[in-house]
């Protein structure tokens, strides 16, 4: 079971927001997960926005706060047509980046860009653009949380998916797993999703839980 406490910034003052950051420091730990959420640039060109939105997400995962603010200042003093903002949530990402700056262990990922410009029906002349960016610990220990899935296991966990949909498309029946062999990770009680993408990579959909109440190959099978 986990607990969501939504936190939202009342703020524009980046004194106030480094004493919010302070306060939230202590929660910042492995046990905890804090999900930023932000659009980044609002409204210029589609072409405008992947310049704009490359150079915020660098100064985001430079890990310094003072580089974020003085980039975001800089493209907005720039006069770019139809910008009205680098990065709308910036007091949220900026309460993230002064928790992390003095720790050295700490790296931010580029996950994955895009715009709304880039949809079927985005308009290219004026856009919202997305960044999905992870932050990670190199000196969190693989041990502590004791589960990860090795080659072996992932195959048979897409082998599981592939036969079940397949069998229930077909046949409207749920497979029976042989599970002798499996690993202990595959017995182990944890949540799952899987997901369903088409040829082009775009996802379709997804099923499962959260609830770590039965083995993962079950969780795996389980369509209902």
């Amino acid at each position: 079971e986990f607990s969501i406490v939504p936190i939202v910034l009342g703020t524009q003052a980046p004194k106030t927001v480094e004493k919010i950051a302070s306060a939230l420091k202590p929660y910042f730990t492995d046990e905890n997960l804090f999900v930023i959420s932000t659009d980044f640039s609002h409204y210029p060109s589609h072409k405008n926005a992947v310049k704009i939105d490359n150079s915020t997400a660098d100064a985001v995962v430079s890990n310094s706060p003072r580089e974020f603010l003085k980039t975001i200042g800089k493209l907005e003093a720039e006069g770019i047509e139809n910008l009205a903002t680098c990065v709308c949530g910036w007091t949220s990402v900026l309460t993230l980046m002064y928790m992390t700056e003095e720790d050295k262990n700490i790296t931010y990922h580029k996950v994955k860009y895009m715009n709304s410009g880039d949809t079927p029906y985005g308009d290219s002349l004026r856009v919202v653009g997305y960044w999905s960016i992870s932050v990670t610990n190199s000196e969190t220990k693989k041990g502590k949380t004791g589960f990860s899935l090795d080659k072996k296991d992932k195959g048979e966990l897409l082998r599981i998916a592939r036969n079940t949909i397949e069998t229930f498309i077909k046949e409207g029946k749920i497979i029976n797993i042989d599970d002798k062999g499996f690993s202990n990770q595959l017995h182990t009680p944890t949540g799952a999703f899987v997901t369903l993408h088409s040829s082009d990579g775009k996802l379709r959909g997804c099923i499962g839980q959260f609830d770590a109440k039965i083995p993962l190959y079950k969780v795996i099978s389980s369509i209902d």
